[in-house]
């Protein structure tokens, strides 16, 4: 209480000297105190006393809301989600006083029109939901939550108390009640205990102009900055007890305060335009969870149709050339053909054959890292060679690696006996590969293992960290929650999306199904002896044989440019078309697409997708930089739906972020 009296008593004289030397021309800042009570007032216009009533609850959690006259707010405020409860009656006079309201949730406004706007349901009450008739609004005075204050500059003079000034220009304004918070960041359990409308914290820098306060306001449910105020104040101002009365130094102040407002919009846009990165709008969105709004992006697709000498079966992107951009490699059953990204088109530079290695031979899976180091991507092809008798089938891997040197691609490494894969997430960096031997009776044989650069060859590792009853395709290791504990993602055989906690135990399970690809497989003889087509001795030697699929991929990707968004997963689908099931030994499948899944708080949820293509095949994706500007770009390699071989291939192009 001590501290609190003298900060007042500052302020008070601050605000003394500053007419007095703002009369008098001397000073090009306001006292600190002085600069805080403006911004504090700036805080309160932006957090209005919004009210409004639910009209329409949206499957992707967006609320339509009607709000009340002359109660609208602002974009990015957080409200909370009340409800009404049971009535209230005065049990001595029968008067009805009304019903209680509880808060079972938290939304942000994205969008405001003429008494009509819009909100993102961010966090519910377990075991609710959003309903038309429930309210939104805020208390007429809001709780607000202080970090402790932050200085990017040694502290300048009179600067060290910021946090008190701060807090009690707050308490001052009778808009808010503002919480000291004691701990490094914001408890995950205040908005339980507490219904804080948001963070708060004074950062202390300098510009051009001197020593400058910054309010940064944060959201109190994920803690992201969702806009600042601030302005430049004096250092060491000259103190007096009075100065001249008059009006004349109102007109320096209010034109300091209009510049406050010009930067406090300029930073406005700057975020807007920071956070809003180009998306093309047939990626259909499903549930905001961050800042980015696909509404918003503009449009930025490419569609190319391939000759029907190049029907690709796999596709990967990567810097094969090291010339800082993402060239494009297609593989087909028996050849590889490379394209760079002229502005407008996949132009095709190179084709390798595979006839040139002899025998029958068809490639299965195409991945691209720089596992070595050396700044340039090597190709990684899984390659089958297959030989078939009247009642046998023997198939073997050879599998090869190539690097561009010297102007032409050259193996690097061959005649492998695996399956090979790139396992790309964020915590890997450049990613690590994988290998896996290939069973006589079965598709795989042993446990997956990884393989490093000795710098010569690629080798065994030791140890592996991933578990035994995974096979090399078809799952994913990675942080998505950022929780410091990485979670297995697995396509299971019943077409279910699911997520492992240390590989052992099922945390969560898609409700829809994805994958779906049938494109690329191989023949093999089955284990058991009495599997039923053995018994028939009308039996043709191919009906003696059984085909594996390999599973599709699952990649990591974010909306937004290299320091925005958050991270998903990123998975291909196909659905059986109805006309399959009525023909014998064909499945056709069609209405391609990829799914991001991110994660929400809560559960993981399919956030985005592309649009489905009703009469088209999603065969591979691939991710890469084409333009070199560190934004991620999505290819997708589709088949037209046909029930005969070889069909058309096409490739589509979309961005994930601003150019």
């Amino acid at each position: 209480m001590v501290r609190r009296t003298r900060v007042l008593g500052l302020a008070a004289i601050a605000s003394v000297a500053f007419l007095f030397v703002a009369s008098q021309g001397l000073a090009a800042a306001r006292p600190l105190p002085v600069v805080i009570d403006a911004l504090v007032k700036q805080l309160s216009a932006r957090f209005s006393s919004a009210a409004g009533t639910v009209v329409e609850v949206r499957p992707n959690g967006t609320l339509v809301v009607k709000f009340a006259p002359d109660r609208s707010p602002v974009p990015d405020q957080e409200l909370f989600l009340y409800r009404s409860g049971e009535e209230v009656v005065n049990k001595l006079t029968g008067e009805r006083l009304g019903r209680l309201e509880h808060v079972i949730g938290l939304v942000r406004v994205f969008e405001v029109g003429e008494g009509l706007g819009q909100a993102q349901l961010l966090r519910i009450k377990p075991g609710a939901s959003a309903s038309p008739g429930d309210v939104i609004k805020y208390s007429s005075r809001l709780d607000a939550l202080l970090g402790p204050a932050k200085f990017l500059v040694t502290p300048p003079e009179g600067s060290k108390n910021v946090d008190d000034m701060l807090t009690v220009s707050l308490e001052r304004s009778d808009r808010f009640r503002p919480t000291v918070m004691h701990t490094k960041g914001p408890d995950v359990e205040v908005w339980k205990e507490r219904r804080y409308a948001f963070l708060v914290q004074p950062i202390i820098s300098a510009d051009e102009k001197g020593s400058r306060v910054d309010i940064r306001v944060s959201s109190r449910y994920t803690g992201e900055p969702l806009f600042v105020v601030g302005g430049n104040f004096s250092i060491g101002a000259p103190i007096v007890a009075e100065g001249p009365q008059g009006k004349a130094p109102l007109s320096a102040a209010a034109k300091r305060l209009q510049e406050l407002e010009r930067r406090l919009m300029a930073l406005e846009e700057a975020k807007k335009v920071e956070k809003t990165p180009a998306i093309n709008p047939d990626i259909q969105r499903h549930a905001k969870i961050g800042e980015i709004s696909p509404e918003m992006m503009r449009q930025f697709r490419a569609s190319q149709d391939l000759s029907k000498s190049a029907h690709l079966l796999n596709i990967a992107m990567g810097d094969i050339d090291g010339d800082g951009r993402s060239e494009l490699v297609g593989m087909g059953d028996r050849f590889l053909k490379f394209y760079r990204w002229d502005g407008m088109r996949f132009t095709e530079f190179q084709t390798i054959k595979g006839s040139s290695w002899g025998g029958w031979s068809s490639f299965l899976r195409l991945d691209i890292a720089d596992i070595n180091g050396n700044g340039i991507d090597e190709i990684f092809v899984t390659h089958l060679k297959s030989s078939q008798g009247v009642q046998t089938v023997e198939n073997k891997l050879r599998s090869f690696v190539l690097e561009y040197r010297g102007g032409r691609f050259v193996k690097i490494w061959s005649k492998q006996p695996y399956f090979l894969r790139v396992l790309k997430s964020p915590q890997l960096g450049r990613g690590i590969l994988l290998a896996q031997r290939m069973g006589t009776y079965d598709m795989y044989r042993g446990r997956v293992f990884q393989l490093r650069w000795n710098g010569t060859t690629y080798e065994k590792e030791t140890a592996s960290t991933i578990p035994t009853q995974f096979h090399i395709y078809g799952f994913m290791v990675a942080d998505i929650k950022d929780s410091g504990s990485p979670e297995y993602f697995v396509i299971q055989d019943n077409g279910r999306l699911a997520s492992f906690s240390k590989g052992i135990e099922v945390t969560w399970r898609s409700n829809e199904l994805v994958g779906g690809f049938n494109h690329v497989s191989f023949k093999q003889l089955p284990r058991d002896p009495t599997y039923e087509k053995y018994v028939r001795r009308d039996s043709s030697p191919d009906e003696l044989m059984v085909s594996r699929f390999l599973k599709g991929r699952i990649e990591i990707a974010r909306l937004g440019g290299p320091d925005d968004g958050h991270y998903g997963l990123l998975i291909g689908s196909n659905q059986e078309s109805l006309l399959s099931r009525s023909l014998a030994n064909t499945t056709v499948r069609k209405n391609g697409r990829v799914v991001q899944f991110a994660w929400n708080g809560v559960s993981y949820v399919k956030e985005w997708e592309t649009r489905p293509e009703e009469q088209h095949y999603l065969a591979d994706f691939a991710l890469g930089d084409i333009e070199g500007d560190g934004v991620k770009e999505l290819v997708l390699l589709m088949h037209n739906t046909t029930y005969v071989r070889n069909p058309s291939s096409r490739l589509e192009l979309y961005r994930l972020g601003k150019r």
